[in-house]
């Protein structure tokens, strides 16, 4: 939960500082952008707290509890109606919908039923499973754009993700490490450095990625500069889907932590 908290801030925040900077009608200052972002985060913390608690209430009232259907369609509307006003606010919606729902899942979660919660964990795997799958497409789509003249850059890009995600991925599984162990948790409750092996292996998918790089506005930053930028995205899309996707399953066998045949087993699963 810390690592995914931790994406999708760093997902949010990335978001937010490029809208910052194509909003800049003049050539970007480090003390301007810094005091617009530190504005802007935490007043996108705090709307989505507020907001948030605003509408816990209807779902405490309405007691939803047991009509399945009608949990899941509040909690799939309610994100798309927070990321929608915390944009046209000027505010992150990314980070407005990560604050709201951990106040929701805070006071709403009591009012859950069963079902609701398997039902809204299976619509929200599915879709997220169909957008993953469309990366792939994009992906496949993307080599036509990759040009060999910024080869050293699209190495740079993905030398920078490799290890920041692996360093990301140590500190805060070791930070719930030292939570765990505070809270004198059992020993398979831990993180080990097996566990962190694949999670720096995976968790890369790149839809956010190529979008912000469509988005740079090339008044600050040249449309030269732009180009690098587009063609180093698609370039560390394709590395990290066809590499380090690939790389999970043997990596899962060779650590001994899932055999052959628990694999086969998930595929026909998934699939069949």
């Amino acid at each position: 939960a810390l690592i995914f908290g931790e994406s999708a801030v760093n997902t949010g925040i990335a978001i937010l500082y490029l809208g910052v900077l194509n909003n800049m009608d003049e050539q970007p200052q480090a003390k301007i952008l810094a005091q617009e972002m530190v504005v802007k985060f935490i007043g996108s913390m705090c709307f989505g707290c507020v907001c948030g608690l605003a509408l816990s209430g209807p779902m405490v009232m309405a007691k939803f509890k047991g009509e399945a259907s009608s949990e899941v369609f509040y909690i799939i509307f309610i994100p798309y109606l927070l990321y929608s006003v915390a944009n046209e606010m000027f505010l992150s919606g990314t980070i407005a919908c990560l604050f709201a729902g951990m106040v929701i899942r805070l006071i709403c979660s009591a009012y859950f039923s069963e079902s609701g919660f398997r039902t809204t964990g299976g619509f929200l795997e599915s879709w997220a499973g169909f957008a993953g799958a469309l990366i792939f497409v994009l992906c496949g789509a993307s080599v036509a754009f990759i040009r060999m003249e910024h080869f050293g850059f699209c190495l740079m890009g993905l030398s920078l993700c490799v290890i920041t995600r692996a360093l990301v991925v140590t500190v805060c599984g070791a930070t719930s490490n030292l939570v765990r162990i505070c809270s004198n948790a059992r020993e398979k409750e831990i993180i080990s450095w097996k566990d962190m092996t694949v999670m720096s292996l995976s968790g890369t998918r790149g839809g956010i990625t190529l979008l912000m790089a469509f988005w740079i506005d090339p008044r600050w930053c040249g449309q030269e500069a732009k180009t690098r930028i587009v063609t180093a995205a698609f370039f560390v899309v394709c590395v990290l889907l066809l590499a380090f996707g690939g790389l999970i399953g043997p990596c899962l066998r060779h650590l001994h932590m899932v055999s052959r045949q628990e694999m086969s087993k998930s595929f026909k699963f998934e699939h069949g």
